[in-house]
């Protein structure tokens, strides 16, 4: 086979040498979390089957809150004071020193277009406007400002901080107005109907266009919706922790009703198209997409961590636009599923891990030297760290020559087995087990420890006791009531 005709057409990261691993299932979708690496070079890494997104290109811009599509590659940026107009030429990218019908100055709440016309929306106004004329303008009355707008092939809406919501067709003539109790918490619309979320009661509200019986439906006192969307026959909704509703929308109600914690940060959904096919992006600290397989919804993790708002982009073929902190990405998204692997480097080697619900507790080994001998040792640590970021909260050292060889959560307690290094010895003939509790600044606080003879390789709980493994023996350690 000669070198011309051979290619890459897959590459896989490698995870070896695994010294410890477990399934994370964060109720939307399941991981293997391993320690992997050797010596100074290891690394916790979180391995999971998700849809991929292919980078194209990114652009370094802090403070980007929202971006809209106007077609022909142009891109409404939001930002908290004023807005911005990106152009796309060529594949090369220009920010445009002002547009038409767009005031620079004032924050974007909306933005699209509707019969070949652009259509603008602001905390005090809505404008339709073609090229540079200024077709129709509305302003809400004094004392109250937009908070929500959207837009389809034949309607505007918008909703003021009142609880009203307004429907204009393109000329901007009101053809309906709804007033609720409270303010309104989301809006979007669909080509068939108003969808809005409340704040103060909560509960979600679909009002189709044609007039026929509006459906609602209250949320648990505490949910307040974020984010709303449809889905095929399938509404939608996020809420402020990170949980999103999904329902079933069937003769005229909301049936089927499932659940889903995604992150935890409040979850923002996007309408785009996947491949040509309807999809919902729900942006967060955990980004993914909904999507329709067989008639029913489905979720799908992605290999982008965090990402703010989302939109298509006219600018490059097939393409999405992705907001985070920092900037923007523009990509491509595929529509088969693959493994991807994050790595979340260690100042160490983690041995092993477990997760308690809240945060991870990994044991780390340190290799050092002495600088006044150059001689080598380790440091060995039972650390805390952040769920999905993996950052450091708090460590606790344990002794020299001491090693962890388990680490189990029970009982809402860390307990760690460990043995001590001995050059002289086959076997371990000296080791402890240590039980731990995390304080509510999930810190680590010892609160017992046993002494062993030998290394204890493993700690389970058994009715109410705990067995452990010492080098060939199983023992009893204490009693776990």
């Amino acid at each position: 086979i000669s070198a011309a005709a051979a290619r890459s057409l897959h590459a896989l990261t490698n995870i070896a040498p695994v010294s410890d691993f477990c399934v994370h299932d964060s109720g939307s979708s399941k991981a293997v979390v391993t320690c992997s690496g050797g010596y100074s070079d290891g690394s916790i890494r979180v391995v999971r089957n998700g849809i991929a997104v292919e980078e194209l290109g990114s652009v370094d811009l802090e403070g980007i809150q929202a971006v809209w599509d106007l077609h022909n590659g142009l891109l409404v940026l939001a930002f908290s004071s004023e807005t911005r107009v990106l152009q796309s030429t060529n594949d090369e990218l220009e920010m445009l020193p002002e547009f038409p019908g767009i005031p620079f100055n004032k924050q974007t709440i909306f933005a699209g277009t509707i019969n070949s016309s652009l259509v603008h929306v602001t905390r005090d106004s809505v404008l339709v406007s073609r090229r540079e004329s200024i077709l129709a303008a509305w302003h809400p009355p004094a004392g109250l400002y937009i908070s929500h707008a959207d837009s389809n092939a034949s309607v505007i809406i918008v909703a003021t901080q009142s609880g009203s919501v307004i429907q204009f067709s393109p000329a901007l003539q009101i053809i309906a107005e709804y007033s609720f109790s409270s303010e309104i918490s989301c809006l979007a619309l669909t080509p068939s109907a108003i969808l809005l979320g409340l704040w103060t009661r909560p509960s979600i509200h679909i009002i189709p266009l044609d007039k026929s019986t509006p459906i609602a439906e209250s949320l648990p006192s505490d949910s307040i919706p974020r984010s709303i969307a449809i889905l095929a026959d399938h509404l939608i909704v996020s809420l402020g922790d990170g949980k999103v509703y999904t329902f079933s929308i069937h003769a005229n109600k909301l049936v089927g009703k499932k659940s889903l914690n995604i992150a935890q940060t409040p979850v923002k959904l996007h309408s785009i198209e996947m491949n040509g096919q309807p999809a919902i992006w729900a942006s967060s600290d955990r980004s993914g997409i909904f999507t329709i397989q067989a008639g029913k919804i489905t979720w799908s993790s992605t290999n982008i961590s965090d990402s703010n708002f989302v939109s298509n982009f006219s600018g490059f073929k097939d393409s999405l636009v992705i907001v985070n902190n920092s900037g923007m990405i523009f990509a491509t998204v595929e529509n088969a599923q693959k493994i991807h692997v994050k790595s979340f480097p260690m100042d160490g080697l983690p041995r092993r891990i477990v997760f308690t619900g809240q945060v991870w507790v990994v044991g780390v080994v340190q290799l050092q030297v002495r600088g006044e001998t150059g001689q080598e040792y380790q440091r060995t640590f039972v650390k805390i760290l952040q769920d999905g970021l993996f950052n450091e909260i708090h460590s606790f050292e344990l002794d020299q020559d001491e090693n962890i060889s388990c680490i189990n959560w029970i009982k809402q307690k860390v307990f760690v087995g460990t043995g001590y290094t001995n050059p002289d010895e086959d076997e371990s003939s000296k080791g402890r087990i240590l039980l731990f509790e995390i304080n509510s600044e999930q810190k680590l606080r010892l609160v017992g420890e046993t002494g062993i003879q030998g290394t204890c390789y493993a700690l389970e709980p058994v009715q109410n006791r705990i067995i452990c493994a010492v080098n060939s023996f199983v023992r009893i350690v204490r009693d776990a009531g």
